[in-house]
C-alpha cells in the first residue's frame, strides 16, 4: 500500500510539473472571462487573439471560422474571415472554397480540385441575390417581391466537383463590377418607408448578403447565423457589394425548403482542454480505484 501511495504522489507531481511547463507564463483558463483583455481561452490556456491563435485552438462553443481574429488584427466587421491556415481573407468564392471550413467546401489538400469561375446570367431567374434594397433581406433562392424591393443579382459563378463527389457551388460579384445600373434602377421605385409592425427599420436599407451552407442525407445546414450575418446600411456601398457571397457544398440530396439554420463548432479544442486540466484528476481517480480494490 506504502508503494501504491508513492506511485500516487509521484504521478501527480509529473503531472502537475508538466502542467506548469506547458503554460510557459501563459495563464491557465476555463473561460475567456479567466483572461485579460485581447486574450481568449484557447485549450486551457489564455492566447492572444489573432487568427494563427484561432486557427489551430478555437474556443469551446465558438465557430472555427470567425470574423472575431480578423477583427481584433484591425479588419472591419464583415471584411474578412479568419482561413484555416491562420490568415484572414476577404469574402470570396475563391478564398472561401480554399481556406474555409473542409465541412462546408469539400476542399481536400491531399487531391487538389480547382475552382472554374465563369461569368453567370442567370442571377434573375435562380433569384440569386447578391444586395438587396428594401426592408429586409431576402437569402439566395428567395425572390424579392419586386413592388418593395430591387435586387442586384450575382453576375459570376463559381464550380468544382470534389474528390468527395459533392457539388460546391459558389456565387459573387465579378472584380470591377459597375453597380450603376443598379442604382439608377432605384429611382423608379416608390419605397420610402417600412411598416414598423412588421420591420424593425423606418427605412429601407441596402441588405448585404454573405451565406454558406452545406447539404448532407438531404439536411441543409446554414454555417453561422443567416440573416444575421446580413450586413445593412443607409447608403449604397460598392466595396459591401462586392464582398456578398453564396456558397453550397451539395452532396446531390438538396431539397428546397428543408433548410436549418446552424452554427459550427470545434469540439476537438474543448475535448483536448478537458484532456489538459483534467489528466492529474484522471490519475488519482484511476489509482484511487486500484487502492480500494486491492
Amino acid at each position: 500500500m506504502q508503494l501504491l501511495l508513492s506511485t500516487i504522489i509521484f504521478l501527480w507531481m509529473a503531472t502537475a510539473g508538466a502542467q506548469e511547463n506547458a503554460t510557459s507564463g501563459q495563464k491557465v483558463c476555463q473561460s475567456t472571462s479567466d483572461c485579460s483583455g485581447g486574450e481568449y481561452c484557447a485549450s486551457g490556456l489564455c492566447a492572444l487573439i489573432n487568427c494563427a491563435n484561432w486557427a489551430v485552438s478555437t474556443p469551446a462553443g465558438e465557430m472555427s471560422f470567425s470574423e472575431e481574429p480578423c477583427i481584433a488584427e484591425g479588419a472591419e466587421e464583415g471584411e474578412a474571415f479568419c482561413g484555416t491556415d491562420g490568415s484572414c481573407y476577404e469574402y470570396t468564392c475563391e478564398n472561401w472554397y480554399q481556406f474555409g471550413p473542409a465541412a462546408f467546401t469539400g476542399y481536400d489538400t491531399a487531391t487538389v480540385v480547382e475552382l472554374q469561375c465563369d461569368d453567370y446570367a442567370d442571377g434573375a431567374a435562380e433569384n440569386q441575390n447578391s444586395v438587396v434594397f428594401g426592408c429586409r433581406p431576402y437569402q439566395p433562392g428567395s425572390k424579392a417581391p419586386e413592388a418593395k424591393t430591387w435586387t442586384h443579382f450575382f453576375n459570376q459563378k463559381c464550380s468544382a466537383k470534389t474528390p468527395s463527389g459533392s457539388d460546391f457551388s459558389c456565387y459573387q460579384n465579378k472584380p470591377n463590377t459597375d453597380y450603376r445600373d443598379f442604382q439608377g434602377e432605384l429611382a423608379r421605385l416608390n419605397l420610402n418607408s417600412c411598416d414598423r409592425d412588421l420591420f424593425d427599420n423606418e427605412q429601407p436599407l441596402y441588405w448585404y448578403i454573405v451565406q454558406m451552407q452545406h447539404t448532407v442525407n438531404k439536411v441543409t445546414t446554414k454555417f453561422g447565423q443567416g440573416r444575421d450575418n446580413t450586413a445593412s446600411g443607409s447608403a449604397f456601398d460598392a466595396s459591401a457589394a462586392d464582398k456578398t457571397m453564396f456558397a453550397h457544398l451539395n452532396d446531390g440530396t438538396f431539397v428546397a425548403g428543408e433548410e436549418t439554420d446552424s452554427g459550427s463548432s470545434s469540439s476537438s479544442s474543448a475535448s483536448r482542454r478537458w484532456s489538459r486540466n483534467n489528466l492529474g484528476w484522471g490519475i488519482i481517480m484511476v489509482a484511487g480505484a486500484a487502492l480500494f480494490l486491492s
